[in-house]
């Protein structure tokens, strides 16, 4: 018997069902449990139908029923297989403690599993401090022996001047991928490294042309 197939998924479907993924996790947070169907997701999301239902489609098995939707938990559960998440993530981060600190009620990433468990600073202020049970590092510091083993997730959020010393510095200790918050519209990260880069000012522009009247 041939092996099976395993398509591809492209980045931009990857990226949408990790949308679905979270979207069914503060679902479930607040126990709403009730079937969803594609268009339900589609419309939350801003995506169509057909969208939605080519993605799902990635799985290895449908759960949808025609006429009643997906089960939340079960579709949860495929979702969280395809996408090889993980109960509990480390995550480091690289940005000053008040960054942080303002960043951590907003991100809430232990809400989806992410851990903070090392934190480095540019500011000199911060070296030594201790942060929710945290010891602050200098981000000049940065190394394998300081990170914490099997991370390989980092959240970066630091001046512009530091960023590519920082992500060079990240990658050399073995982070293997980058959400950089850092204000930039071309980043290049490093080689090895997938990153993911927001782009604040772009998204602005666009919601200033949706409400120009």
């Amino acid at each position: 018997m041939s092996p099976k197939f395993e398509p591809q998924i492209p980045d931009v479907v990857l990226e949408r069902l990790a949308l679905y993924h979270c979207l069914l996790q503060e679902w479930i947070l607040v126990n709403k449990n009730k079937p969803i169907t594609s268009r339900e997701i589609a419309k939350i999301l801003g995506f169509t139908d057909e969208t939605v239902r080519r993605d799902l489609s990635f799985l290895d098995k449908s759960s949808g029923k025609p006429g009643v939707g997906y089960d939340v938990f079960e579709l949860y559960e495929k979702l969280s297989g395809k996408l090889g998440m993980e109960d509990r993530v480390s995550v480091v981060f690289a940005g000053t403690v008040d960054v942080i600190d303002s960043l951590s009620g907003i991100l809430n990433l232990e809400k989806f599993g992410f851990v903070v468990e090392a934190i480095f600073s540019e500011n000199p202020e911060d070296e030594g401090k201790i942060y929710r049970g945290i010891r602050v590092t200098s981000i000049d510091q940065i190394s394998k022996d300081n990170i914490p083993d099997g991370s390989r997730l980092a959240v970066v959020v630091v001046h512009p001047s530091w960023l590519n010393f920082t992500m060079k510095k990240l990658n050399e200790a073995g982070i293997k991928g980058i959400l950089n918050l850092t204000p930039s519209v071309v980043t290049i990260f490093p080689d090895g490294v997938e990153g993911i880069q927001l782009r604040y000012p772009c998204y602005l522009k666009v919601l200033q042309f949706k409400t120009k009247k």
